[in-house]
């Protein structure tokens, strides 16, 4: 976006500017997670304060949809800004948070909703990390790390997303070219975040020419052509995924873009957002998805 010290000309800015006009209840925005840490953290905050300034309460969260059923890495932030009163001084974060889960409340440093205000930290100004998780609201925001989302759906890998290789087309199909790269290849055979590497021209781990296998999930999917001609082992053979299972590898049904060529589908897969992820922040939007552990302390004494 080219964010620095203002939102002002940048992409940002329409949408402050369509927030502003339209008041919506709720808006719902997702990007890279890498935004949490460009340029130090600043980037987010300077984007984080330019929400929490329009009378929303804003959180955020990395989530990833392995967790729904979906064999892709692909860690995405959510950020979710919900209408408050402006006078409002107390957050009801058991009312107002979509993202924590039951299993986040021991983590939390809080033990009822007045405690959260102590806890925040100027934006711009705050020396707190931005990390998987938080919370903003006027000029203040708290961040902190939250234990690893349970799954919402079983898991899957690769392999069981595939087509029938009866269904398999000969233009997906690179057996021939990549047994001769293989001679000049590295044997790998392990995993990396998940995704099975068997072979590496250059020797890395996820540098050169790779080769995948099927028994663990996919790297992120994205627009870039040159992801879309990665090899992937499928039995004897060796292709590069179709773009049917490009499709559900994002949890869309096979043939969604199919008003477009092949060659056009593969960015438009990747350069989309997984429904099964928005689906689940939806249905918990108005919802107390959580209650605080209210702790009560025994007196104890030294002598019966």
């Amino acid at each position: 976006m080219g964010i620095r010290d203002k939102v002002r000309g940048t992409l940002f800015e329409g949408i402050i500017e369509i927030i502003q006009a339209k008041q919506p209840q709720y808006f719902l925005l997702e990007n890279v997670k890498r935004i949490l840490t460009m340029e130090k953290g600043y980037h987010f905050r300077i984007i984080l304060n330019a929400l929490a300034a329009l009378d929303y309460f804003i959180e955020w969260r990395i989530i990833n949809p392995i967790n729904f059923g979906i064999p892709q890495n692909r860690d995405r932030i959510f950020i979710l800004g919900t209408r408050v009163k402006s006078t409002q001084k107390i957050l009801n974060l058991e009312k107002l948070s979509v993202f924590l889960t039951e299993n986040d409340i021991d983590s939390l440093p809080w033990n009822k909703n007045s405690e959260i205000e102590t806890s925040m930290q100027p934006i711009l100004h705050g020396t707190s990390k931005n990390y998987h998780w938080g919370i903003a609201y006027k000029n203040k925001f708290y961040s902190q790390s939250l234990p690893l989302m349970s799954d919402i759906k079983p898991r899957k890998k690769l392999k069981d997303i595939l087509q029938h290789e009866s269904e398999i087309n000969t233009q997906f199909d690179f057996t021939s070219e990549t047994l001769e790269r293989i001679k000049q290849s590295k044997t790998i055979n392990r995993y990396c975040n998940g995704v099975e590497i068997l072979y590496n021209q250059g020797g890395g781990a996820r540098l050169g020419y790779t080769i995948f296998g099927i028994n663990g999930v996919t790297s992120t999917l994205t627009a870039s052509t040159s992801r879309h001609y990665e090899r992937y082992q499928v039995g004897d053979k060796f292709r590069r995924l179709t773009n049917v299972e490009y499709a559900r590898l994002m949890g869309f049904p096979d043939h969604w873009c199919r008003v477009t060529k092949i060659y056009h589908q593969y960015a438009l897969y990747g350069n989309s957002v997984v429904p099964d992820c928005v689906k689940w922040i939806c249905q918990r939007i108005g919802k107390q998805n959580f209650r605080f552990n209210h702790r009560t302390w025994q007196q104890l004494t030294l002598f019966s």
